[in-house]
């Protein structure tokens, strides 16, 4: 059995050799769940449907994991940002910067 694990040019795809030796393109952003993986469509064979489940499952917890640290990446730049306003108006108030200033600073942010 021959799996070619090469998916470069469809990033969303899982490509692999099949036990017939032809080579199957199976689109991932169809699959949100497992139970939508069509075994039949996917692979005549129980070893092929398990190691397709593998790697979606392995997928999914990538995605999953990309998308807590793009979170957190979001929380973060969103609490710069409210420091930031909020630095620009202490400064404002206490008169150590002028308005113009002030607004550009505002339009920059």
């Amino acid at each position: 059995m021959e799996w070619n694990y090469a998916a470069k040019d469809k990033p969303n795809s899982l490509k692999r050799k099949s036990m017939g030796h032809e080579e199957v393109d199976v689109p991932l952003h169809h699959i949100k769940r497992l139970k939508d993986i069509n075994v039949n469509k996917v692979s005549k064979h129980a070893e092929e449907a398990k190691f397709v489940i593998e790697v979606a499952m392995e997928t999914i917890e990538d995605k999953q994991n990309e998308i807590r640290k793009l979170k957190s990446y979001v929380n973060t730049q969103r609490r710069r940002l409210q420091s930031l306003i909020e630095l620009n108006k202490h400064l404002h108030d206490n008169n150590l910067i002028s308005d113009t200033v002030r607004k550009n600073l505002d339009v920059s942010i």
